[in-house]
């Protein structure tokens, strides 16, 4: 009886191992350019973004939408305590294959990133991509 229970936590030990090497290799090979939204999980934020000649242009794509429903794409900066500011909202309906947008009239500076919302009623996802200052941002 003793060997089984060696046996058998020796095998749960190997097999939480192999659950956490996997979860961090996916985790850590995750794109910052996708998203995924869903019922239970309707916000995301995009990493962080710098403007400059106060104006950033995002492009990308989004799938399984459908028809009915629509995606919500806010501009946002965080003040030092934590409030988001929200600076322009692009809303895009339905599955697309390319959209593009130019937020205009925004002060310079870092920090601010898109929050993208679905209004909680589709399991959707999407690519997100933006430039600053008319290019890709170095990274």
């Amino acid at each position: 009886m003793k060997n089984f229970k060696a046996g058998f936590f020796l095998y749960a030990g190997a097999l939480i191992l192999c659950l956490i090497v996997f979860f961090y290799f996916f985790i850590s090979n995750a794109d910052d350019s996708t998203w995924r939204l869903s019922v239970a999980s309707p916000i995301q934020y995009s990493e962080t973004i710098n403007v400059q000649d106060e104006e950033v242009t995002i492009f990308g794509s989004q799938k399984n939408v459908g028809e009915e429903n629509a995606i919500e794409y806010t501009l946002i900066k965080a003040n030092r305590f934590g409030f988001k500011q929200s600076y322009e909202t692009f809303i895009v309906k339905g599955d697309q294959p390319f959209f593009e947008h130019t937020f205009t009239n925004i002060p310079n500076g870092s920090d601010y990133q898109i929050k993208i919302y679905n209004y909680s009623r589709c399991f959707c996802e999407g690519e997100l991509f933006y430039l600053e200052n008319g290019r890709a941002p170095n990274k």
